[in-house]
C-alpha cells in the first residue's frame, strides 16, 4: 500500500492544548493585516484577497478572519465598503491630518 494513500483525511486543525486562544489568534490577524497597511497604505481588497497579501492567513479559519477585520473597523484601523457586487472591500483608514 503506498504510503499517500491517507491523504484524503482531512486535517485536524488547532486542537493542539499549547494553541492560542481564538481572541488572541484573532488579534495576531488583526496585527498583521494592519502591518500589511502600515507598507502598503492604498491596498484594498475582499477577505478573499486579503489571504493573498498574507499567505500566513490561509491556515486560519474564515472566521477568525471576518472576526479580526470587523476588530479593526471597530477600532478605526480599516473601513469596508460594500460594492454593488455585494463584496465587502477592506481598506486602511486614511490617516487623519
Amino acid at each position: 500500500m503506498p504510503w499517500h494513500t491517507n491523504c484524503s483525511l482531512s486535517p485536524v486543525r488547532r486542537e493542539h492544548r499549547d494553541d492560542p486562544s481564538d481572541q488572541q489568534r484573532v488579534e495576531k490577524i488583526a496585527g498583521l493585516i494592519a502591518m500589511y497597511w502600515e507598507e502598503h497604505p492604498n491596498a484594498a481588497d475582499s477577505e478573499e484577497g486579503i489571504v493573498w497579501w498574507l499567505p500566513e492567513l490561509r491556515a486560519e479559519s474564515s472566521d477568525l478572519l471576518q472576526q479580526a477585520l470587523t476588530l479593526l473597523v471597530t477600532r478605526g484601523v480599516a473601513r469596508a465598503k460594500r460594492g454593488s457586487d455585494g463584496r465587502v472591500i477592506y481598506s486602511r483608514t486614511p490617516a487623519q491630518p
